[in-house]
């Protein structure tokens, strides 16, 4: 799950001259962008639907971090305090949104659901989806009704003479399946953009809510970017790169074109400054790149003030917990374990400093590590000892913040994980103790030779291979034949598990 920031990089941008309009570029890509509206307060509503018709709120701490329509039409907008939010509104209903558990369940079902239009799906936090659906456009081309479902930005009187009108048209129809297709299965609302990249269509999708759509044509990008009330707006321009924008006049889309160029390179750097005035156009390259499996799993808690060890410890307990059942729901393992904090300096917002430990030899995630309770405690000992070279217990503290992150993630089967490495070490040391168990109705030797004359019966029927010395042997072709079987795919899946359930 990318932030803005990685979404919308520099990094497809070269050191050419810059295209002076969106039309010098073919718009070969129809990009849809889904918003959910309103996503935490809908997924409580969907919950529990007696809240549709009431002012919602969603806390975290003392901020109200975003509400429903019918309390955004009472005068509460997003990241109000509690304090405020109720003044302005006594009858708004707070549901606690800290456990983002249900949250973070919800917006995979949104992406699984999507990924049945297009697997060229990229997330962006739990709530937005890019969607690349050039391919579906082509198939339907001269196969379906090519009216635009939805808003249209701006209609053109004349086509552009690449086609994209028509194409971007047939996109809007998809776009509107997809969210048809949301709330059908979901109960979700939801919000589209429609272009031809990722910018414009992100920017467009806010343009009618909730529960509307917008097609943008190419021609209109550089007329929609001036309406945008500051730079801050444009996806990738943080607060670090507004500051240093702001100290040379530029605040604006009008600001970035028209203004001194050099300045703007000398703040930004050459590759930044053409990447800030292509979008000011409207232009952005940036692909559509599938999401993959999350780089980190972490959570944090930020507080006024947490000033003694015990309260320190409970809220990395309290962190483990939840982060523990993340990473065993998403089956890898990690290597690396970081804690951050933020200290407490009046009158400035100050960073947060980090110190990791390296995992990967004690394996801690494995079935073979013990109980849950000994890898909790393990943990809390690692954090706790990170901790202390963070902050110096034996003198006061002031932190607003403790964060928990697990990275540098490996399949559970590349070190000590894979079931077959579990079995032939432990298996092959059991072998002789399942020989020795005798039948009841039979004595050891009649046993014995049966046993033997099992596995010669199984090589003979299913590998055709000569029969082994011993029974150790036999046993060691078995693991054989299923790592064989494991790694290239092309013999029946067989474990040593089958061999001896038979």
């Amino acid at each position: 799950m990318e932030t803005e920031e990685e979404l919308f990089s520099d990094d497809q941008v070269d050191n050419d001259d810059i295209a002076t309009t969106d039309c010098d570029i073919k718009h070969d890509r129809c990009i849809v962008h889904i918003d959910i509206d309103c996503f935490y307060a809908q997924v409580e509503m969907i919950e529990n639907p007696s809240l549709y018709d009431k002012p919602l709120g969603i806390q975290q701490k003392n901020i109200l971090v975003t509400c429903n329509y019918v309390a955004r039409e009472r005068g509460i907008g997003k990241c109000t305090s509690l304090f405020d939010a109720k003044k302005i509104c006594p009858e708004l209903v707070l549901v606690n949104g800290e456990d983002l558990s249900k949250y973070r369940k919800m917006s995979h079902a949104i992406t699984e659901l999507l990924k049945n239009f297009s697997k060229r799906i990229q997330r962006l936090g739990f709530d937005e989806n890019f969607i690349d659906v050039t391919d579906i456009v082509d198939s339907r081309i001269g196969l379906v009704d090519e009216k635009a479902t939805g808003h249209v930005y701006q209609e053109m009187k004349n086509p552009c003479i690449c086609d994209c009108h028509r194409r971007l048209r047939i996109a809007s129809c998809i776009a509107a399946e997809m969210r048809q297709k949301l709330f059908d299965e979901l109960k979700i609302t939801s919000c589209a953009g429609i272009a031809h990249n990722k910018l414009l269509s992100k920017l467009i999708s806010g343009n009618h809510k909730p529960n509307q759509q917008t097609l943008i044509y190419p021609e209109s990008a550089k007329s929609f970017m001036y309406t945008l009330p500051s730079l801050r707006r444009i996806p990738g321009v943080g607060h670090t790169m507004f500051e240093k924008l702001k100290m040379i006049n530029i605040q604006t889309v009008e600001n970035a074109l028209t203004g001194a160029a050099d300045k703007l390179r000398e703040a930004l750097g050459e590759k930044r400054a053409i990447w800030l005035k292509h979008c000011c156009l409207g232009i952005d390259y940036s692909p559509v790149t599938p999401s993959g499996p999350v780089l980190s799993i972490s959570d944090e808690d930020s507080f006024k003030k947490c000033s003694t060890v015990k309260e320190a410890k409970d809220c990395m307990s309290k962190l483990l917990d939840k982060l523990i059942l993340r990473i065993l729901e998403d089956g890898r393992r990690p290597k690396t374990v970081r804690l951050s904090v933020r200290h407490y300096e009046e009158g400035s917002w100050s960073k947060r400093i980090s110190k990791q430990y390296n995992l990967d030899k004690l394996d801690l995630f494995s079935n073979r590590y013990g109980s849950e309770e000994k890898r909790k405690t393990k943990l809390n000992e690692i954090g706790f000892e990170l901790f202390q070279k963070l902050v110096v217990i034996n003198k006061p503290f002031h932190l607003t913040l403790i964060s928990l992150t697990f990275a540098n993630f490996t399949k559970s089967n590349e070190k000590n994980g894979c079931l077959l490495s579990y079995l032939t070490k432990e298996t092959i040391t059991s072998t002789n103790s399942l020989k020795r168990k005798s039948d009841d109705f039979t004595d050891k030797e009649t046993n014995k030779k049966k046993s033997e004359k099992s596995i010669k019966s199984f090589f003979n029927n299913k590998e055709k291979k000569a029969n082994t010395k011993d029974e150790d042997d036999d046993v060691i072709e078995i693991l054989t034949d299923v790592s064989s079987t494991h790694t290239q795919k092309q013999r029946p899946k067989r474990t040593i598990l089958d061999f001896y359930l038979k």
